[in-house]
């Protein structure tokens, strides 16, 4: 299966509204990011959709069942599974140049450690997604890896 164009800007999108009652998932299909609310989720887990629940909420019912219901579709990181701390240190150890790499790890030391101080102007907020995005990749090449093993194997019996 070839993975179709994703637009980065959606995953940034996706990520900065993240909330508690929100989850977003990536359509391998489609490339398209899909939002699931806390509300549509209890409703598609316990098989509910009602007359009393409007047409556009059925339709997220039915969508919430399709994401869970299939493996077409990857959770895209929540904000626990996000650790700025960290994507800011791998970022500084990414740097090929030792010295600037060095300053900028010892930037990430001590007290008050900001992604400011690291990256002004809100270049963070640009790095970020693409750490992110890259675990999302590794995710994915494990999950068709299974797959392809899986369908060589069906393929032998």
């Amino acid at each position: 299966m070839t993975m179709p164009v994703i637009k980065l800007s959606d995953i940034v999108d996706a990520l900065q509204i993240q909330s508690e009652t929100i989850t977003h998932y990536l359509s391998k299909k489609t490339g398209k990011i899909v939002q699931i609310n806390k509300e549509d989720a209890d409703a598609a887990e316990n098989n509910e959709i009602r007359e009393e629940f409007p047409e556009w909420q059925q339709e997220d019912i039915k969508l919430a069942r399709e994401v869970w219901g299939s493996n077409h579709y990857i959770p895209l990181p929540t904000r626990f599974d996000i650790h700025e701390y960290e994507i800011m240190v791998n970022f500084c150890l990414s740097i090929r140049n030792k010295e600037v790499s060095r300053n900028l790890y010892d930037l990430t030391r001590g007290r008050g450690v900001s992604y400011t101080k690291i990256l002004p102007g809100g270049g963070f907020f640009v790095i970020m997604p693409i750490f992110c995005l890259g675990r999302l990749k590794d995710q994915i090449d494990d999950r068709l890896k299974k797959l392809q093993w899986l369908i060589k194997r069906m393929n032998r019996l």
